[in-house]
């Protein structure tokens, strides 16, 4: 029987027994601190780039604060690219018909 549970390396919830860890990346906000690089797991450099997004703005306050600049690169590489990000909130609306 499979068990769906964060994986201990990437921390990504899926199913343990079929798990495959996606690549690693490396992200700084030079805005933030040059010397620091989070660390992430994702498919390709803007979802890695995203992700490091995500990190770093835990506070949200990146909505409507501009772009800031993030660097990424492949753990263990020295080829990095660099991306701009910015955020926005997302309004969901939930409709339900009302009973009589």
């Amino acid at each position: 029987m499979s068990e769906y549970t964060r994986c201990p390396i990437c921390r990504k919830y899926d199913d343990i027994d079929r798990h495959e860890c996606l690549p690693k990346w490396e992200g700084c906000v030079l805005e933030y601190d040059e010397t620091y690089w989070f660390t992430v797991y994702e498919r390709d450099a803007v979802s890695a780039a995203q992700g490091v997004a995500e990190l770093y703005d835990c506070d949200h306050e990146l909505v409507g604060a501009g772009d800031i600049e993030i660097v990424i690169r492949r753990y263990g590489s020295a080829e990095t690219k660099t991306f701009l990000c910015s955020a926005e909130p997302i309004i969901d609306y939930h409709v339900v018909e009302k009973g009589e």
